[in-house]
């Protein structure tokens, strides 16, 4: 239940989220992080900007400078906040809901390896890191747990990440960071892929966080060979029956379909059942890359995927 800091539904949202939130008065709570849960939230992005100049102006929030600024409360707004938890401790709760939320995205399933890969570079997505930056470990988990996820699958998709070349772990003495690499940060900045191929996924097997991949750029190219001029569209059952057939894993076909409509070399021509068509772009990709050399570097990769991997029934 949310407590009745303020009559305007988007502050007082905003109020407890932070109420909520915050670790110490001083400290306060990361704005990207306040951003992460109003989005979790499904609220509009206008309400948030508007609630904070309004909070803001009106002394009830200050911003603290920094490399990722905060929020806290200020001398005034601590003051206001401490009443209203008094009255409310005295059972004086205020019924009131926030801001109109949107539609909350529908959810197949949040335990695909798609699901959880999207998950953590949401936050290297919030914090606006790019190539070579860093986040640590803790902060990661912070944005895990205010997004109410389970502490495991956090360990998972790290793990996921770091396997498929778009994270690098960085060990210090007293911490530990995640770095994105290159094929990561082009990964983050790509659209997200089309529903048709997100409910395909299927719930990750935890064994397979460790095997060896054939990396992003050797996938693409395996996967771009299974269209042609003659035979540009293909369902991803006939896909999936010749990737199958070859015990390769699910996962990896859809991740490299993922791939290839981020770089707008497949198209969608129907949702469901999916059914995808090479585009131009795909067809100078496929020739680029069809020559024996790299097409033998390629079959080496995959050769050792099917080497350690069991496939899908």
């Amino acid at each position: 239940m949310l407590l009745k800091f303020s009559d305007k539904p988007a502050e007082n949202a905003v109020l407890n989220m932070i109420n909520g939130s915050v670790r110490t008065v001083s400290e306060g709570i990361e704005a990207a992080l306040l951003k992460f849960k109003w989005s979790q939230a499904g609220f509009p992005d206008a309400d948030l900007a508007r609630a904070l100049k309004a909070l803001i102006e009106n002394d009830m929030l200050e911003v603290v400078a920094g490399q990722h600024p905060s929020l806290r409360f200020s001398d005034k707004g601590y003051e206001h906040i401490t009443k209203v938890r008094h009255k409310a401790a005295l059972g004086d709760f205020g019924e009131y809901k926030p801001a109109k939320a949107k539609p909350p995205a529908e959810r197949e399933n949040q335990r695909t390896e798609y699901a959880l890969r999207n998950q953590v570079l949401d936050v290297y997505r919030e914090l606006k890191i790019e190539q070579g930056g860093e986040v640590i470990a803790r902060t990661l988990a912070r944005f895990w747990m205010e997004a109410e996820r389970r502490s495991e699958d956090l360990r998972l998709a790290l793990d996921i990440l770091v396997r498929d070349g778009h994270v690098e772990m960085v060990r210090e003495e007293f911490a530990t960071y995640f770095k994105l690499t290159r094929d990561g940060a082009l990964y983050a900045r790509g659209k997200p892929a089309p529903r048709g191929l997100t409910r395909l996924a299927r719930t990750v097997i935890p064994e397979r966080r460790a095997l060896l991949t054939a990396g992003d750029g050797h996938l693409m190219k395996h996967l771009i060979r299974r269209f042609s001029s003659k035979n540009p569209r293909r369902s991803f059952s006939e896909l999936f029956s010749d990737w199958a057939e070859a015990k390769l894993p699910r996962d990896m076909l859809i991740h490299g379909l993922d791939l290839l409509l981020k770089d707008d070399f497949l198209s969608v021509e129907q949702d469901d059942p999916l059914v995808l068509r090479m585009t131009r772009d795909g067809e100078k990709f496929r020739e680029k890359y069809g020559g024996m050399r790299s097409r033998w570097a390629t079959k080496q990769a995959m050769d050792e995927v099917q080497r350690l991997d069991v496939g899908d029934s």
